[in-house]
C-alpha cells in the first residue's frame, strides 16, 4: 500500500509557505482482509435512529473553543457545577 500526504504550512519568521509530500509504503504480504459490504443509505439511517432511541441520555459535545483556549490549554470554569450522577435506567444483566 502506498500512502502520500500533502502538507502545507507557513513559516512565522519569513511568511514563506512550505509544501511537503510525505510518502509511506507499507508491505501488504500475509494480510487477511475480510470482504466488506457497504450498507445502503436507508440501512445506515435506520441504525442511526436505533442508536439515538437506545441512548436517550446522549448529549452533544460542546465546541472545541468552549473547552480550550486558542493556545490549546484547557479552559477551566469552576462556576459551572458538574451534573449529578444518575444511574442508567437500563436493566443490568
Amino acid at each position: 500500500m502506498h500512502i502520500v500526504i500533502h502538507c502545507e504550512y507557513d513559516l512565522a519568521d519569513s511568511g514563506e509557505t512550505i509544501l511537503e509530500r510525505l510518502r509511506f509504503s507499507l508491505p501488504m504480504r500475509h494480510v487477511n482482509v475480510p470482504e466488506v459490504t457497504i450498507p445502503s443509505r436507508n440501512a445506515m439511517e435506520s441504525r442511526c435512529d436505533d442508536v439515538q432511541k437506545n441512548l436517550p441520555y446522549m448529549q452533544t459535545l460542546p465546541a472545541y473553543s468552549q473547552l480550550f483556549h486558542s493556545n490549546g490549554e484547557r479552559k477551566l470554569d469552576y462556576s459551572i457545577p458538574l451534573p449529578l450522577y444518575e444511574p442508567s435506567s437500563a436493566p443490568s444483566l
